[in-house]
């Protein structure tokens, strides 16, 4: 990506895009180089709400793979909640199904 500017024009174009199909549905518009999307597949970071589920509408990096390591890493958290539209949210519990339910 070549600059900030250049990131955000992307997302409010794609946001634009995806708002004219007049989906009923919320949605968030995240777009990431390839160095910053590894940079923040981590526990802890604003990507670990992936865990919950995501809708990826371009992917060649293999998306589903980092989504697995966050959840490999978030099991060994015991307890790692957060705060969603006014629910608590165990994401190590989460992750910890979906380990059990893939494989």
């Amino acid at each position: 990506m070549g600059s900030v500017s250049e990131k955000f024009e992307l997302e409010l174009s794609i946001s634009k895009s995806l708002r004219d199909l007049r989906s009923s549905k919320p949605f968030d518009i995240i777009v990431l180089d390839v160095k910053s999307l590894e940079e923040n597949v981590v526990p802890r970071s604003f990507l670990t709400g992936l865990i919950l589920g995501c809708k990826v509408i371009y992917d060649n990096v293999e998306i589903k793979d980092l989504v697995s390591k966050i959840a490999k890493e978030l099991i060994s958290i015991e307890d790692y909640i957060i705060i969603k539209r006014g629910r608590k949210l165990n994401l190590s519990v989460i992750a910890k199904v979906r380990n059990t339910t893939d494989d």
